[in-house]
């Protein structure tokens, strides 16, 4: 969870695959946004912190073939998409 409340959904399997997808939920108003750009490799199963400052590191994870992936993506607010900060909510498959 964000500062400001949002929740950050980044990586993760679409049932075959790992993903690469970064995503904000706004519970508020029950929606998703896409965030400002998709992770650098698609992984599952990483560790996700929130810094101080408020950045997000995204490290390690798998990758879809089951490979320990030793790379780490930093994401800096705003986190969310300039151009979909009034879009339509979408949905967000688990």
């Amino acid at each position: 969870m964000l500062k400001d409340g949002n929740v950050f959904i980044a990586g993760g399997e679409d049932g075959e695959d790992s993903t690469g997808t970064a995503d904000l939920y706004d519970s508020a108003a029950d929606s998703f946004a896409p965030t400002r750009g998709n992770m650098s490799a698609a992984r599952a199963y990483a560790a996700a912190t929130l810094l101080p400052n408020g950045k997000v590191l995204i490290a390690g994870g798998l990758n879809s073939t089951g490979k320990i992936l030793s790379s780490a993506d930093l994401y800096t607010p705003p986190l969310q998409a300039p151009a979909m900060a009034n879009a339509s909510p979408r949905h967000h498959g688990q």
